[in-house]
């Protein structure tokens, strides 16, 4: 089986040029790496980048922000690099698939795919293109402000227009982390939506946009010294506390919390006839995750529990599943940058490496599905160094995944949405309907769990609609974060994270 990168689109028979419109000569880094990376993966097709001679304005609140800014360098270690400023004339230099240039012929335009980061294109660029917010190539002390304003106080979701009509959505922020953290977000979501418009077979369904509410300057210093407050407190907190994860197991109308001795955490629990639970034990000082399975009695107490995978690297999301008459697993081995396959040779105890089903890639939460004569494969994928790994939800299938080749479906990405793309465990049926739980990771990364009901799953569509919000409060625990549940044999099995004293 080749092990090469993963095909995550299905590409048109024939990829036109890209054409990309900008009102400014001066772009943010982060732009400028997105362009250059896509150049470096698709070096036979041409990039023209069309410019005007127009300048950054000023903002008249820079001085008033100043502060603002050298705290978040400072107190808050955010370097903002991001958004520092590159002359459009120098900025590609080395690609030599990319032109920068002030015009264009007509006949070029229309052969090509056209993105406009500009407010007001149809002069430039003719009838069909898709526009992008200007705002977002801000540079400097005016991106950053531009960026938290829009996207991170006012929860905006990347939105690209064409014919005044809404053709994509990404909701790629978790407003927990800073603004360095959110920007790689953004440079990601922004990337995927490049691809996926101009190489992609991805169908875009148009649709009316909702309006936003822009966040003013005042209520934007509101917004930020309040975060400033709660992330301090957190900061201070970790000195005494850390994050412990537990699990939480539900048979009728009885509730058990369990837990490994010591300080150790579990995690992602997956249940196996009733007896087994397979989690991830976290490690209290290095956060290092390994594989465990748990033996439960009939009263589903723990009779013991043991170690079964630990590799030099992280583990976690230990996926068990039965094919052919033989137990697989196929646990998060991200840190690898690999999906690793294990198989058992004496269920639960004893499993070893098989082999990597593919490498050079960062699936999260891999959960396969076997329906209609087909693997369906779901995964969220860590497609830049510094993207998110909760916004973007891939799907493949195959008639045999561990040996023959994936097919991606041809609209991944199949969501595009923080707060319900990556899985929160197996997909399971309820009364003859198929059910996909999600995390919601738009706040912060395990929110609430997300119950949604597929509604078409086929090589052509995938739609799904969502039906249950899961969380601490709904589980009546004292915690502040779930992102897991399954279900088998009459046991229901959920995590959740709570503070706990480092003493």
């Amino acid at each position: 089986m080749d092990s090469n990168l993963v095909k995550h689109i299905v590409e048109r028979s024939r990829i036109p040029s890209l054409i990309i419109y900008v009102s400014v000569t001066k772009l943010p880094l982060w732009f400028v790496e997105v362009i250059v990376l896509l150049s470096e993966q698709y070096t036979e097709q041409e990039i023209k980048i069309v410019y005007l001679n127009g300048l950054n304005q000023k903002n008249k609140w820079q001085k008033w922000y100043t502060p603002i800014l050298v705290a978040e360098k400072i107190v808050f270690r955010q370097n903002l690099n991001a958004f520092k400023t590159i002359d459009i004339h120098h900025a590609f230099e080395h690609c030599k698939n990319v032109e920068t240039c002030q015009s264009l012929s007509k006949l070029y335009i229309q052969e090509g795919v056209c993105l406009s980061f500009m407010d007001e294109a149809g002069a430039f660029c003719g009838e069909n293109y898709y526009r992008y917010p200007q705002e977002i190539l801000s540079v400097g002390f005016r991106g950053v402000d531009s960026f938290v304003k829009n996207y991170l106080f006012g929860q905006k979701p990347l939105k690209v227009f064409k014919e005044d009509a809404l053709c994509w959505q990404h909701l790629f922020q978790t407003l927990e982390y800073g603004i360095d953290k959110n920007s790689g977000f953004l440079q990601a979501a922004v990337k995927q939506s490049i691809i996926s418009l101009w190489r992609s077979k991805k169908t875009c369904d148009k649709r009316l946009s909702s309006e936003t509410v822009r966040i003013g300057d005042f209520e934007f210093c509101y917004k930020w010294f309040k975060s400033a407050i709660v992330r301090v407190i957190k900061r201070f907190k970790k000195i005494l506390f850390y994050k412990r994860w537990f699990i939480i197991l539900k048979k009728e109308n009885d509730r058990k919390l369990l837990l490994p001795g010591g300080k150790d955490g579990w995690a992602d629990p997956f249940v196996v006839d009733g007896k087994y639970l397979f989690v991830e034990q976290i490690d209290f000082k290095s956060n290092k995750g390994k594989l465990v399975v748990t033996e439960l009695d009939d009263n589903s107490d723990i009779v013991k529990y043991e170690t079964i995978i630990d590799e030099p690297f992280h583990l976690s999301y230990p996926n068990v599943f039965k094919k052919d008459d033989l137990w697989y697993m196929l646990p998060e081995s991200a840190a690898d940058k690999s999906l690793r396959l294990y198989v058992s040779s004496n269920f639960p105890t004893e499993w070893s490496f098989k082999r990597k089903l593919k490498a050079d890639i960062r699936f999260l939460d891999f959960t396969p599905l076997y329906h209609n004569g087909f693997w369906w494969l779901f995964t969220t994928s860590k497609v830049m160094e510094r993207g998110s790994s909760y916004d973007q939800l891939y799907l493949f299938y195959s008639e045999d995944f561990i040996n023959d080749e994936w097919q991606p479906h041809p609209q991944n990405p199949v969501i595009t949405d923080s707060s319900v793309a990556r899985p929160a465990g197996n997909l399971y049926w309820h009364n003859n309907e198929l059910y996909r739980p999600s995390q919601d990771c738009f706040n912060k990364y395990g929110g609430s769990i997300k119950v949604n009901r597929v509604v078409k799953l086929s090589k052509e569509e995938y739609k799904e609609e969502l039906v249950e919000e899961i969380s601490s409060q709904t589980l009546g625990v004292k915690a502040h974060a779930v992102h897991t549940i399954n279900i088998g044999a009459g046991i229901t099995v959920y995590d959740a994270q709570t503070w706990a004293f480092r003493l």
